[in-house]
């Protein structure tokens, strides 16, 4: 499978999945808000069988559909799946475009065997807030809402908080240092209300 990803963006996505990935559990996965469906590189070292969903369609994905690997359409909030069809269902930056966040939240644990591992960016992180939500009108939550929306689930959860943002140059060197720095944020304990992003194990 061919990936024309660039180096800066691997790096970035490879930083959010390190942390991510000590949370996988099981044969499936459901990555519900996929875009484009890219991040297949980095779920197949983890799973067997992924699909991938977004409300909208991407023509990308017919470049990674395959056996092991499927797409749909649909909608977070009403699911079209059966109870329990995936062993772990994963989210990252969808929830706060949906209406209902808690009622999309209520569907990814419907259709999740053991796991949902919900991740989404800090309202009030400053670069993020800049570009995304004043730039963009992104909506990212608040780390104090997102604690919330966790809890009311009545499920056992474990929260993590890191830091991780897109180098704007693709050198390794660069990469590098931008890693070096992320990993000293995190390290910095008045940083953590807001730290780039939240995220949220849920386990059934």
């Amino acid at each position: 499978m061919q990936f024309n990803t660039p180096y800066n963006v691997i790096r970035y996505k490879d930083r959010v999945f390190t942390r991510v990935s000590p949370f996988f559990y099981g044969d499936s996965l459901l990555d519900c808000g996929c875009g484009n469906g890219e991040d297949v590189r980095i779920y197949l070292k983890y799973f067997k069988r992924i699909h991938g969903l977004d409300i909208e369609q991407s023509p990308d994905w017919k470049l990674y559909t395959n056996e092991s690997i499927t797409f749909s359409i649909g909608n977070a909030q009403k699911l079209d799946f059966e109870n329990e069809s995936f062993d772990t269902v994963l989210e990252k930056d969808m929830l706060h475009h949906v209406s209902s966040p808690s009622d999309a939240l209520k569907e990814m644990i419907r259709v999740a065997k053991k796991r949902i591992i919900v991740i989404e960016a800090n309202r009030y992180n400053p670069l993020l807030y800049i570009n995304m939500t004043l730039l963009k009108n992104h909506q990212h939550f608040t780390q104090k809402y997102f604690i919330k929306l966790i809890k009311e689930t009545g499920l056992e959860y474990e929260f993590h908080f890191f830091s991780a943002r897109c180098c704007p140059f693709n050198g390794k060197f660069f990469n590098d240092l931008y890693d070096s720095f992320h990993n000293l944020l995190e390290k910095i304990p008045f940083y953590r209300p807001i730290i780039e992003y939240n995220m949220a194990v849920i386990t059934k």
